[in-house]
């Protein structure tokens, strides 16, 4: 198959490859996103009611959802097309190119709120 060396080099770019090294791999501020199902609970808890209750025909839930894409951007390190396939149903009726619009909204009303 090949040299002794050979093999040896490629043992070790398979081994770096390996799935216990891929956190080595990511951006360092990357490393460390919570997980969607624990960002979601603490939504939950900081809205007081069920994600599938959020209505999405009132301001209101409007607002829940948009904050609810920032939390899940910013915590759990989701991408938008990992977003709109979640169980909950709130953000497909919503283009992946509209969501990039919903969270820089979402996010500068969280930010003014804040202050």
């Amino acid at each position: 198959m090949g040299s002794e060396e050979f093999i040896k080099e490629a043992k070790e770019k398979y081994d770096r490859r390996m799935p216990n090294q891929v956190d080595l791999n990511k951006r360092f501020e990357d490393r460390y996103f919570q997980p969607a199902e624990k960002v979601l609970m603490e939504f939950k808890s900081i809205i007081g009611k069920n994600i599938n209750e959020i209505d999405t025909h009132t301001y209101e839930g409007k607002r829940q959802r948009g904050e609810l894409l920032v939390y899940l951007k910013d915590l759990a390190g989701l991408k938008y097309y990992e977003i709109v396939e979640l169980e909950y149903g709130l953000f497909t009726d919503v283009s992946l190119n509209s969501l990039s619009k919903l969270y820089g909204n979402a996010k500068k009303r969280m930010q003014i709120k804040r202050k």
